[in-house]
């Protein structure tokens, strides 16, 4: 990796963490909160399928957010725009604490998912602007391990301040962790040379930029591919509290476990990643393989849940094939997330706002038909497996029909 300090001496290994700090924002505002739902719709007289979809507008939110915070960040730099994002998040977490009525709550947190978007959308940007081809996808995959440890804790954190605090405690905590990023990426974070040709009028920049991104088509296969594998993870969350929790029964430290489960299986093949990387595999052979991991496994436990649903003794195999379907991400995100950024240099920024906002576009999407086929069919767990294979064969269709001659000239090389 690159062995340059940055202006605040940082190492590699410093700024890796530094970034990784800041993308666990989301995961943190997003699985903290998922064993308090049930008690948070009873606290607004409202329903839990009202209330899954504020998961839904906080990814809308973190689309838009990334949008406006992309193109903005390799105008003005990358350091600003993170700054006032976390001023957003920080604003509406206090805002939540304190309502009453659901509609409050999916209004403030798409606002919060927005300031955590243009916080967040910086951080590949960074990488680009540092990193490329394995080094980039090494980079990103020693961020992966490190962010691996918020969604593994979360859930178990949430449910113990829920228990004891009730569930406004848990923003609390998240208007915390937004004060101490803002301390920290304000003294810690590097800052950029703003990427501007001279004479360049503001919004024709910004609009140039992502043109030059969106008419990139092999780049937005792996876009697609990104979007519709987070996918599969969100129609997880979206429905695995009522799953877990209303179908067989578990209480919110167990769902806390199950759920910690996939985090374990995503840690690990990030790992192998990460080793794979270093042995000198390409990011294209490592993606291939988490598509058909997921793949495999997604399809059998579609099958199985079509075919009879697994009574609770055996539960432990659905639990298995759901972390493993999920754990793949840790071979895919590193992967293609260096693969689409290596078609960008100059809107490295916009490039990526594009990534994270196709990415949180599509899964709301996906999150919301989840929600509202969940209703469709008054709460049939298998919503939840259909809805993920769905997902993956919709990555699989997507990276044929767009990026298949990126893989053709990497196996010529």
């Amino acid at each position: 990796m690159n062995s340059n300090k940055t202006p605040h001496t940082l190492s590699d290994k410093q700024l890796s963490f530094l970034l990784a700090m800041l993308v666990a924002i989301m995961p943190f505002a997003i699985d903290t909160y998922l064993p308090a739902m049930t008690d948070v719709a009873n606290d607004l007289g409202s329903s839990v399928h009202l209330v899954e979809k504020s998961l839904s507008t906080y990814l809308l939110g973190a689309a838009v957010g990334q949008l406006i915070g992309g193109s903005l960040s390799d105008l003005k730099g990358r350091k600003p725009i993170c700054l006032i994002g976390l001023c957003i998040f920080i604003l509406t977490s206090v805002i939540i604490t304190q309502v009453t009525q659901v509609e409050w709550l999916i209004g403030m947190r798409m606002l919060q998912g927005m300031g955590a978007g243009m916080a967040t959308v910086i951080v590949p940007a960074m990488v680009r602007d540092r990193y490329v081809g394995v080094q980039a996808a090494q980079m990103f995959a020693t961020i992966g391990i490190i962010i691996m440890i918020a969604p593994a804790i979360a859930p178990m954190f949430g449910a113990v301040i829920h228990d004891f605090l009730g569930w406004q405690a848990i923003f609390g905590f998240l208007l915390i962790y937004g004060l101490a990023l803002l301390v920290s990426m304000w003294r810690f974070l590097p800052s950029n040379t703003p990427q501007r040709t001279p004479g360049e009028a503001f919004w024709s920049g910004v609009f140039s930029r992502y043109r030059s991104v969106l008419k990139t088509r092999e780049a937005m296969g792996f876009l697609l591919l990104q979007g519709f594998c987070f996918s599969c993870m969100f129609v997880f969350l979206t429905e695995s509290t009522w799953v877990y929790k209303n179908y067989y029964g578990l209480s919110n430290k167990q769902y806390a476990l199950a759920f910690m489960f996939n985090i374990v299986a995503m840690a690990s093949f990030n790992r192998l990643t990460a080793y794979r990387l270093k042995k000198g595999a390409q990011p294209h052979k490592i993606l291939l393989s988490g598509l058909a991991v997921q793949f495999t496994t997604g399809l059998i436990l579609a099958i199985w849940c079509l075919i009879a649903l697994p009574p609770f003794p055996v539960m432990v195999f659905l639990v298995f094939l759901v972390m493993t379907t999920i754990g793949a991400q840790g071979l895919l995100v590193p992967s293609n997330q260096a693969i689409y950024m290596s078609y960008f240099s100059r809107e490295a920024g916009s490039a990526n706002a594009v990534l994270g906002a196709g990415m949180q576009m599509i899964a709301f999407g996906i999150g919301w038909l989840t929600t509202e086929m969940h209703h469709i069919t008054d709460g049939k767990i298998t919503v939840m497996p259909l809805m993920m294979f769905a997902s993956t064969l919709s990555a699989i269709a997507a990276i044929g029909l767009l990026s298949r001659n990126a893989f053709k000239a990497q196996r010529s090389q």
